[in-house]
């Protein structure tokens, strides 16, 4: 895999983190229409890198673990009196929940729609990329032998918008995983658990790539991912 597929892996999921912000918060405002508190560009666990304050008092800040991108909401619409910490975490996750639930749709839809019009079948497309990375995964595709099924894909649908729809079923994926893991406190510790079991049981390999090809991506995420931080003054309103 070259610089510019890590680049354009790196730039694409940027885009996607800032526009799973603008989304959320719009979906939010017209579905559910409950007051943001927060937008977040890359998660943090405390205090952001830094942090600046939008439109409606909204902090928008900029993390330093390049995950994902969140939004939370003021906790001020909460029934009182009542157990602040317990009330806000059972309030918030619903919310939570279904947003991610329209999101995942949106995405969906979106993304199939694009490529119904440029004339390919997504659901094709998507099973492809799940066999190769099933492939991957279990080593019945070695790392040497990609490079000839990425080209093949590449001819067929084009490398960017092949890229981009792999970076995308991946979001949809982490999308999935987020909500069925928010419907029971201990379902994350329990997966984290059987992926130790399977890794070691049936010698999965989960990255494959070298690491400049990591490095690469990665440098292009934050970079392209603090621009659109700065952006998000002008989107949120």
């Amino acid at each position: 895999m070259e610089i510019s597929s890590a680049v354009t892996m790196g730039l694409a999921a940027g885009t996607y983190m800032f526009l799973f912000c603008i989304i959320s918060y719009y979906i939010n405002n017209l579905l559910f229409r409950k007051d943001v508190g927060e937008i977040g560009m890359f998660i943090s666990f405390g205090k952001p890198l830094y942090r600046y304050h939008g439109n409606k008092g909204i902090r928008i800040n900029f993390g330093y673990i390049p995950l994902g991108s969140y939004i939370n909401f003021k906790t001020e619409e909460l029934p009182v009196p009542v157990a602040i910490d317990d009330v806000e975490i059972a309030y918030n996750k619903k919310r939570i929940q279904m947003l991610n639930l329209v999101v995942l749709g949106v995405v969906v839809l979106v993304l199939f729609t694009t490529t119904y019009i440029l004339g390919y079948d997504p659901v094709k497309i998507f099973k492809d990329i799940l066999s190769v990375e099933y492939h991957l995964i279990t080593q019945k595709l070695l790392y040497k032998d990609l490079a000839a099924v990425v080209s093949e894909h590449y001819e067929k649908y084009g490398k960017y918008f092949f890229l981009c729809f792999v970076l995308v079923v991946q979001f949809i994926i982490s999308l999935v995983l987020v909500f069925v893991l928010s419907l029971w406190d201990y379902l994350g510790l329990v997966l984290a658990v059987l992926l130790l079991i399977a890794y070691f049981k049936y010698n999965l390999a989960f990255f494959i790539f070298p690491v400049t090809f990591y490095i690469d991506a990665l440098l292009a995420l934050v970079v392209s991912g603090f621009i659109y931080f700065l952006l998000l003054r002008f989107f949120i309103k």
